[in-house]
């Protein structure tokens, strides 16, 4: 039942602000207070985030102080969030029929579990996850 409420969330936009921009995935699961943020040219723009919620590409994700949260995308990789942690999906290209897809994300601070999805599985070389300087 689950799987398919994730499935459903990934077409759907929160707000007309966002219709311009590329979903990537979906907050599936979230203990309490996380964010998000992007640059809109010289201005960065935040919002709340909770389950369900879209995320979008080079959206900067960080979750509160005490917050654990997953937040699933299109392939269905899956990125476990600790508390005070941000992460930035810098790309992600999916297309299931599509010969090149890509998923580049950047964990700034804290720390994050990562299950990796359909892409890895069929072009592992393009998965790159980064982590500060490692």
């Amino acid at each position: 039942m689950r799987i398919i409420y994730l499935v459903l969330a990934f077409g759907l936009v929160s707000s007309q602000a966002a219709a311009d921009r590329v979903i990537s995935g979906v907050v599936a699961v979230s203990t309490g207070p996380m964010h998000a943020k992007h640059d809109r040219g010289k201005q960065a723009i935040g919002r709340e985030l909770s389950a369900g919620d879209n995320v979008f590409l080079n959206d900067e994700v960080s979750t509160g102080e005490k917050t654990k949260a997953q937040v699933m995308l299109r392939d269905e990789s899956v990125f476990s969030l600790a508390p005070r942690s941000q992460v930035v999906f810098d790309s992600f290209i999916y297309d299931p029929n599509g010969q090149e897809n890509v998923l580049e994300a950047n964990l700034l601070t804290g720390g994050l579990r990562f299950v990796s999805g359909k892409i890895a599985d069929r072009q592992p070389q393009n998965v790159i996850i980064k982590a500060g300087s490692a």
